[in-house]
């Protein structure tokens, strides 16, 4: 065998069918290229970046904690956190602060309710604030508070001495000022044998006055022991208070009332029929005395010769005579019954005396008597009559 015929051999068992060469060829093509090997530069490179920037967001975190309790201590330190607080308790219908800074005191007649309520009704409307740069210093600042548009009174605060962990001086709210609680004074005028009460207590306050009672002048010696008028002044009442008084033997007395005036009358109460009787004939007399329908004599059973009145009547020079047939007492009335002790009283007897003078016609005389009666052992006397 020849060299040529070797060579041919060995050519053709090296040679790969053509089909297994394509397809070997095709499976290479779609082989994925093979992964380049990271250096180790490049694994300590992101080792570094990634704990930089773990430092970096941790370092972030604590800014952003530092500056939210900068900000949350200097929120709590500013001035208006406290004004606001107290704000919010007025606005809550609390205005017991308020009241408290005015140091007011009730008298021992009433409690604090009244002030208390006064105190709230300024705070109903809208509730407002500012600082007042005025009366503001260094260490206390000043904020006027309005309601309803309206300036009602000033918040002073002053700092507590402490500071937060930053620095910031706090302050607390000290107290309010510019509210005064209004008052009002009485004036009681009343017997001295009256019992008087005030929202239903004693009076502790001495009289002002002393007075006789005038009237009882009209009794001469038939009053044993004149009532005297005493007048009591008492002061710092938020509200008008309920006054009253009654006479030893319980009966009350009535009161004419102007504002915070209380004047107590001698008012009798219901007037006995008796006494109503024995004014009426007794005034009825005397003006009939006056007209010339009577005389003296029957006036004179009324009147004790013991009174000047008895005498007076005697000289009496003003009564008038007219001419006529008859008369009438008309429109008679009876009121304003005064016991001033009991045994001494007074009423008032009002009609009209009509003159029938034939053809000069009728004639008409209005009569106004205040009768003075006092008991004289088992019989009632009249000891003066005043023309009213």
């Amino acid at each position: 065998m020849s060299v040529t015929e070797i060579k041919g051999e060995r050519s053709a068992l090296n040679q790969e069918p053509q089909e297994e060469r394509q397809n070997r060829e095709s499976r290479g093509k779609h082989r994925p290229p093979p992964k380049p090997r990271a250096s180790r530069g490049t694994i300590a490179f992101r080792a570094v970046f990634l704990s930089l920037t773990a430092l970096a967001v941790t370092a972030i975190v604590i800014g952003l904690n530092i500056l939210w309790g900068f900000l949350s201590e200097y929120e709590q330190s500013l001035p208006e956190k406290a004004v606001e607080g107290v704000i919010a308790r007025l606005e809550q219908g609390d205005a017991s602060a308020v009241y408290e800074s005015t140091g007011f005191t009730p008298n021992r007649y009433e409690d604090d309710s009244a002030a208390r309520e006064y105190v709230a009704g300024l705070f109903t409307g809208d509730i407002t604030y500012f600082k007042d740069a005025v009366q503001s210093t260094d260490e206390e600042l000043v904020y006027a508070v309005k309601s309803g548009g309206k300036r009602m009174c000033s918040l002073s605060l002053r700092k507590t001495g402490e500071q937060t962990g930053w620095g910031f001086p706090l302050y607390e709210a000290e107290g309010f000022t510019g509210v005064e609680i209004p008052t009002e004074e009485i004036t009681i005028i009343a017997p001295d044998n009256a019992e008087i009460r005030i929202n239903g207590m004693t009076p502790w306050e001495a009289p002002v006055s002393a007075e006789p009672v005038s009237e009882c002048r009209h009794f001469y010696d038939y009053i044993d022991d004149s009532p005297i008028m005493l007048e009591y002044s008492v002061k710092g009442f938020t509200e008008m208070p309920e006054v009253t008084a009654v006479r030893p033997g319980g009966s009350a007395l009535c009161v004419q009332q102007e504002g915070g005036r209380f004047s107590f009358t001698l008012d009798g109460g219901e007037i006995p029929q008796e006494l109503s009787d024995l004014a009426v004939k007794a005034s009825e007399t005397y003006s009939k005395f006056i007209s010339a329908d009577a005389a003296f004599s029957a006036v004179a059973e009324y009147v004790p010769e013991d009174v000047p009145l008895y005498e007076n009547i005697q000289t009496y020079e003003a009564k008038f005579y007219t001419p006529h047939s008859d008369y009438d007492f008309l429109d008679v009335n009876v009121g304003e019954f005064r016991r001033y002790t009991e045994n001494c009283v007074s009423l008032r007897v009002t009609y009209i005396q009509r003159i029938y003078a034939g053809y000069l016609g009728d004639f008409d005389f209005p009569t106004d008597n205040t009768m003075y009666l006092a008991r004289c052992g088992e019989e009632w006397v009249v000891t003066d009559i005043v023309m009213n």
